[in-house]
């Protein structure tokens, strides 16, 4: 689960770096690119309580996923997110603007993402935890996600071409396909181990 959730946003805060710089640089809107930093709020404050609500009635049915299932459903998102924009990006001439649309979705289905692991997983560290050791699981639980903004840094430094403006179109896509194909690896294998152990 720890390794999930270093995973998760390594892909998921490219939001803050190389997506800022995909936004700046490649993306034709109507607004100026540093909207797309309010995308994931507004996300959250709209889907929030349609997850709340979501997860009991789930439940209720005896269909709420595990925790790993929502794990690996989140890192499937994120992926499923990439994978938007390199479409987007394979159908954009090399000099050409990708619709703002496109980004404005992939900030949908990654936000998405992040309500499937984010406030379950801090629900999971107190769960699982012996009562001694909350303390020291919490640490590593919020351990990860430095790890995980430090390999998002790491991945964002790449795709963006490590300038102050971001890097050409083929790079992007090169680099999403990757985070895309590494999200759908992990987040099936999660899936399929969690079907049969949890």
């Amino acid at each position: 689960l720890f390794l999930a959730k270093i995973l998760f946003w390594g892909l998921f805060e490219q939001a803050g770096s190389s997506l800022n710089f995909l936004a700046q640089d490649h993306v034709d809107a109507p607004f100026d690119f540093t909207v797309f930093q309010s995308a994931n709020p507004v996300f959250i404050i709209l889907l929030a309580p349609v997850f709340a609500w979501l997860w009991p009635r789930l439940d209720a049915r005896g269909l709420n996923p595990s925790t790993p299932r929502k794990f690996g459903i989140a890192v499937l998102l994120v992926a499923i997110g990439f994978t938007t924009l390199v479409l987007a990006i394979g159908n954009t001439a090399v000099d050409g603007r990708i619709p703002w649309e496109f980004l404005a979705l992939a900030y949908l289905i990654n936000t998405m993402g992040e309500l499937c692991l984010s406030p379950i997983g801090l629900s999971m560290v107190s769960k699982l935890a012996a009562a001694r050791d909350t303390g020291l699981a919490m640490g590593a639980w919020f351990l990860c996600t430095a790890i995980g903004n430090y390999v998002a840094g790491a991945v964002a430094a790449v795709a963006s071409g490590g300038g102050a403006s971001g890097g050409g179109l083929e790079q992007y896509a090169a680099i999403y396909w990757q985070i895309a194909i590494a999200g759908f690896a992990f987040g099936g294998v999660m899936n399929i181990v969690a079907f049969f152990f949890s």
